[in-house]
């Protein structure tokens, strides 16, 4: 049985047809780039023609806010002196009000600037404190209750009355009252004559 092979190749008439549908597509895409520009310009135009109108209307607002302004500073000065005669505030009673208002302006003031003093206070004492972790048998808990209790550095522990420890101790926490905090105050001493 013979077989007989077709030859591959394209026929003028597939030719003929990818090269028309090629041509539809360069026309279609350049019509789509000429309608985009077409419109792109008359976009141009319109948003020219809005800006040119909007113009007046935003020399208008700003007017208006400030014909605003100027109304509230007239409405404000003449409020004023309404309520000055409503209560009969002369002048002197103005400047007693000004000047009770900066004498507790200026009490504020120095409030708070204590405070302010005192937080750097704090502050600086917080970071002076040496870590009492480093002697042995405190932790982290115990450095805590030792600092609440007055002792923030070695040289405090060194000085601190072995009673009053155990006393301290004791108050915090049943647990506490068997620890014996005279190997602290010794390992203390030694730490500061090294």
């Amino acid at each position: 049985m013979a077989t007989t092979t077709k030859k591959k190749g394209t026929s003028p008439q597939l030719k003929e047809r990818i090269s028309k549908i090629n041509d539809q597509a360069i026309l279609t895409a350049t019509d789509m780039v000429d309608g985009s520009i077409k419109t792109g310009a008359q976009w141009q135009k319109l948003y020219a023609k809005s800006l040119k109108k909007s113009e007046p209307v935003i020399a208008k607002q700003i007017n208006m806010a400030f014909d605003t302004l100027e109304s509230l500073i007239d409405q404000y000065q003449s409020g004023t002196n309404r309520f000055k005669n409503l209560l009969n505030i002369d002048a002197n009673t103005t400047k007693k009000v000004k000047k009770a208002a900066r004498k507790t302006v200026k009490k504020v003031k120095t409030d708070v600037a204590d405070a302010a003093s005192t937080i750097q206070e704090s502050v600086k004492k917080s970071s002076t404190q040496v870590d009492l972790t480093l002697i042995n048998g405190i932790g982290p808990k115990m450095q805590e209750l030792l600092n609440n209790a007055g002792i923030s550095s070695i040289e405090d522990l060194a000085n601190a009355n072995v009673d009053h420890l155990k006393t301290v101790l004791s108050e915090a926490d049943a647990r506490y009252r068997m620890m014996d905090p005279t190997d602290w105050v010794a390992e203390a001493k030694k730490r500061i004559t090294t």
